[in-house]
Formats: C-alpha cells, sequence, structure tokens
C-alpha cells in the first residue's frame, strides 16, 4: 500500500476517535436522555418507569451507540498502525493495542443491546426484569473498563519511550494516558457500592 493511501486511512482512524465520543455521549447522554444519570437508590419501578416513559429515544439513542462501537474499530486499528512503527514490527505492544481496542468496541456494543431489551418491551415486563437488565448494562459499562486499561497503558509506554526526532504522540500524551487509567481504577469499586 502506498504511503499516501496508508496516511489518508490513518488520519480517517484518528477523527473516528472523536466521531466516537460524539456518538457516544450523543446517543447515550442526549438521545437516550441518561442525563442526569439514573439514581443507583432507585427502585425497580422507579426504572421501570424511565424505559416506559421513553422507550423510543432510549432506543435511537442505544442504536448510535452502537454504531459508534463500529467507529471506534477504525481508531483502534490507526493507534496500532502508530505503535507498530514505533515498535519497530507487530509485536506485543501492537496487538495488545488491537485487543484492547476490540475489547473497547465490544464494551460499548453489548451494554446498549441491554438497555434495548429493557426498551423494547417495557410494558409487557415485569419492573424487577429492567431493573435487573439495566444493572447489567450499567455493571459492564461502567465496571469493565480493566478491558480498555492496556490500551491507555501502552500508548502511555509508546508515548514516554520514543526517542524518535519526531514522536508518535506527544510526551504529555504518555503521562496522560497513566493519569487516565488511575482515574478508571475506581471503578471497580462499583460492584461493592450502590
Amino acid at each position: 500500500m502506498n504511503e499516501s493511501l496508508i496516511r489518508k486511512t490513518n488520519v480517517f482512524g484518528a477523527w473516528c476517535g472523536l466521531i466516537y465520543l460524539f456518538m457516544l455521549f450523543l446517543g447515550w447522554f442526549f438521545v437516550a436522555g441518561f442525563l442526569p444519570l439514573h439514581q443507583p437508590s432507585a427502585g425497580a419501578e422507579e426504572i421501570a418507569n424511565i424505559f416506559r416513559d421513553n422507550e423510543t429515544g432510549i432506543r435511537v439513542g442505544m442504536v448510535i451507540v452502537m454504531w459508534s462501537a463500529a467507529i471506534f474499530l477504525p481508531f483502534t486499528a490507526t493507534i496500532a498502525d502508530v505503535v507498530s512503527r514505533v515498535e519497530g514490527r507487530n509485536g506485543p505492544l501492537t496487538r495488545i493495542v488491537t485487543m484492547s481496542g476490540y475489547a473497547n468496541a465490544m464494551l460499548t456494543l453489548y451494554p446498549p443491546l441491554y438497555w434495548l431489551t429493557a426498551a423494547f418491551r417495557p410494558h409487557e415486563r415485569s419492573a424487577d426484569l429492567t431493573y435487573l437488565l439495566n444493572d447489567v448494562a450499567w455493571l459492564q459499562f461502567i465496571g469493565a473498563l480493566s478491558l480498555v486499561m492496556p490500551l491507555f497503558i501502552v500508548v502511555g509506554i509508546v508515548a514516554l519511550c520514543d526517542k524518535s526526532p519526531t514522536p508518535a504522540f506527544p510526551r504529555w500524551a504518555g503521562f496522560a494516558c497513566f493519569l487516565g487509567v488511575v482515574l478508571m481504577l475506581p471503578d471497580q469499586l462499583l460492584f461493592f457500592f450502590k
């Protein structure tokens, strides 16, 4: 493949990272109406009413979020390409970025499926089942970020270890990635507190 095409696909992939975030927040917060966030103390009837009162908005919003998962794939491929050039081959760091990025796409895909299921028959299903689906979606959406952390760690390592005259990532990005991992660690407490 010629260098011009690789550059164009990498620019497209980089923009996909921003498009992913835009679609994620558009669908999740604004269209589905998950802003403000559900109260963790809300009971089954209160959660079921959220899905009963906004079933169309939740359906449309979650479809947008699911499409954002597909948009994350070119971004992952671009990051993996950059890492492979710094690594000098398609080595372990490149494969870690690829697997972690694809895992993030799955983490962006499955919770919306649970929310879509809850919004599919909100008036025919018991409130307890809607409550369960909502819990499963939130627990996976927030609590499974451990699969995304390796992507941040690898980009952090590459940013700090790349000694070339034109580094792939700015040095500050390495520190920002490690800070991001530290800030994500408390997400695992989700399973212990409501």
